[in-house]
């Protein structure tokens, strides 16, 4: 049986990719997922977190784009899909329970609470 592995890792940028002569300059992006479908018997007795510290290095788009290892989740059997109709309505709601109410303190301007000291 395959077990699917997804695998988070940060996304670096290189803000000096178009100057080859230029040291590089890498800075955080964001996260991105990988994912690798693995047979059971291999993640068992594998050291998972060895392996895709060194294997998502790998995955780089030339000079621009390098992706570093955050972590990893393996899902055995299927994703349980749930209702969009149900997020959108719960979502909804609690939006609703925290709706905006204004503060007494906020100046008229829109301010939301900061004052100007004259």
């Amino acid at each position: 049986m395959n077990v699917t592995v997804m695998i988070e890792a940060q996304v670096f940028y290189n803000k000096n990719w178009e100057d080859p002569s230029a040291p590089e300059r890498w800075s955080p992006k964001g996260t991105t997922w990988f994912k690798v479908e693995v047979d059971e018997q291999d993640l068992l007795y594998s050291e998972t977190e060895k392996i895709l510290t060194e294997m998502i290095p790998q995955m780089t788009f030339g000079n621009t784009w390098k992706y570093e290892y955050l972590n990893h989740h393996e899902i055995f059997g299927e994703i349980k899909p749930l209702p969009s109709d149900e997020f959108a309505r719960i979502n909804e709601r609690l939006h609703e329970e925290v709706s905006f109410k204004p503060d007494p303190d906020m100046d008229p301007a829109g301010g939301y609470g900061l004052h100007s000291h004259e």
